[in-house]
């Protein structure tokens, strides 16, 4: 296998690993992008690969033609022989290309995936700090309106307990000792006299 075509796989498998990892769901947009992606680089490995197989067939036949033909005809020996070293020239060349188009696709295109990558990554760390945030507030929120309900118990707690104040700053206001003892003297409280009953 050429060489070029293997690492052109191997970045495929590691885009596709680095993508897992970061937790891309395959079922999402992202995900399928990146799905459509991988599977035009493969099928482009695969064209690669393919028409390296091609080339290496059509040498094969074209040596084993030229090595019969040399032994009949010397003439058609040499224009084999100059038809196969062209042949070689252009295998080579065309490797030579298919390795420059795969080291420039790397150069060119992985580039654009990182960066969607990356994007879609500061896409997902915006959400999660857009999480914490609410989780914040709502935490807040609910501290602030604890201490409101405490403080509104507190003042009805005040309110409910203010006659019992006012009634013990009168009873300090009219008090007075007998046989050493201290009473309240509550002005308009009178002792209530029992009414008698008719027989």
């Amino acid at each position: 296998m050429n060489p070029a075509i293997e690492r052109l796989r191997g970045v495929v498998q590691r885009l596709v690993e680095t993508a897992r990892a970061e937790g891309i769901e395959p079922d999402g947009p992202l995900g399928q992008w990146l799905q459509g992606q991988v599977q035009a680089l493969e099928g482009l490995a695969g064209v690669l690969d393919g028409q390296t197989s091609q080339m290496d067939t059509v040498m094969s036949r074209i040596e084993a033609t030229s090595k019969a033909g040399l032994d009949q005809v010397k003439f058609l020996s040499h224009a084999a022989e100059l038809t196969l070293l062209q042949i070689r020239t252009l295998k080579a060349g065309l490797i030579v290309e298919h390795e420059n188009v795969t080291l420039r696709m790397i150069k060119e295109v992985f580039p654009l995936f990182a960066e969607k990558l990356q994007g879609a990554l500061v896409i997902r760390e915006r959400e999660w700090n857009r999480r914490v945030e609410r989780r914040r507030f709502a935490l807040a929120g609910a501290t602030v309106l604890a201490l409101a309900i405490f403080l509104a118990g507190v003042a009805f707690q005040i309110w409910s307990d203010s006659d019992r104040i006012n009634a013990f700053d009168d009873c300090l206001s009219h008090s007075f000792i007998l046989n050493g003892h201290a009473y309240c003297a509550i002005p308009g409280w009178e002792q209530e006299v029992p009414r008698a009953t008719n027989r």
